[in-house]
């Protein structure tokens, strides 16, 4: 008997539907994946592939870079392997997270960055990397602008302009920056989380992993534009209070049409350093 966790509506880079994947659960607890280009009501009774543990879950002796193992993974949060991930390659959920994993541990050699969660390592399960630790940052980005804890919202941008400018530093593109990559501090300071889609600049964008819809550069690879894009986008949804996903109720023509009546002419202004 098999259970329905989610499923991923996947879209190219220009916002063109490109096919549905399903995310099922058995008695057992195993993930497994069905795919179809059409709208299924019924998903259960796909033909679905059984996603095994080599298939989710990178070996530490496969890391290109020591691995820091998180010490106490029971405090903060931890981000486990994302079974909607389309298998281009059988072991492509596994790859993701090594890819995310590569890319913090070169953000945090050098410790903390400012307005960005801390990285605390990896959940390592019989050399498996199992999930990546972070520490807990309390508020969502909607809550704290609901609760009024972000105060003016130029600064709050501001701080978070510095977290991405400190990451760009480092050759890292976020690459996904929306509501929901941002959290808030009780001390109503920004905080950026959400690293699957962060690549090195001008890496190749996947059409599974191009940002959040609203807030998505159209781009085939990660640019360090893409971020400004999307916190110009940000910044005028938190003008507005309206922080959840830009248009998300509209049709994709309509949104193409949101996007490019965008005055982007201060599209940089976040970013003195362009």
């Amino acid at each position: 008997m098999m259970t329905y966790v989610c499923k991923r509506r996947l879209f190219d880079w220009r916002f063109k539907p490109q096919f549905t994947i399903y995310v099922l659960r058995d008695k057992d607890g195993n993930f497994h994946q069905a795919v179809s280009n059409q709208n299924v009501t019924n998903p259960e009774k796909l033909c679905t592939l059984k996603l095994t543990r080599d298939m989710m879950y990178p070996h530490v002796n496969r890391m290109q870079i020591p691995v820091t193992p998180c010490l106490d993974p029971a405090t903060g949060y931890i981000v486990e392997p994302d079974p909607s991930i389309p298998r281009m390659l059988p072991d492509s959920i596994a790859r993701h997270m090594e890819s995310q994993v590569d890319i913090l541990q070169h953000l945090f050699t050098d410790g903390s960055l400012p307005f960005v969660v801390r990285y605390r390592g990896c959940r390592i399960e019989n050399e498996y990397i199992t999930g990546i630790c972070f520490e807990s940052v309390p508020y969502r980005l909607s809550d704290a602008v609901a609760q009024g804890r972000i105060g003016d919202v130029d600064v709050f941008i501001s701080k978070l302009s510095t977290g991405l400018r400190r990451m760009h530093e480092c050759g890292v593109v976020h690459d996904n920056m929306s509501s929901h990559s941002v959290r808030v501090t009780e001390n109503g300071e920004p905080c950026i989380v959400d690293f699957g889609a962060c690549k090195r600049r001008g890496q190749r964008r996947m059409g599974y992993r191009n940002g959040t819809l609203g807030y998505t550069r159209p781009c085939a690879t990660a640019e360090f534009e893409n971020d400004w894009y999307s916190i110009r986008i940000l910044k005028y949804h938190l003008q507005t209070s309206l922080v959840t996903d830009p248009c998300m109720d509209t049709t994709l023509d309509e949104l193409r049409s949101f996007i490019a009546g965008l005055d982007m002419e201060d599209h940089y202004t976040t970013n003195p350093r362009r």
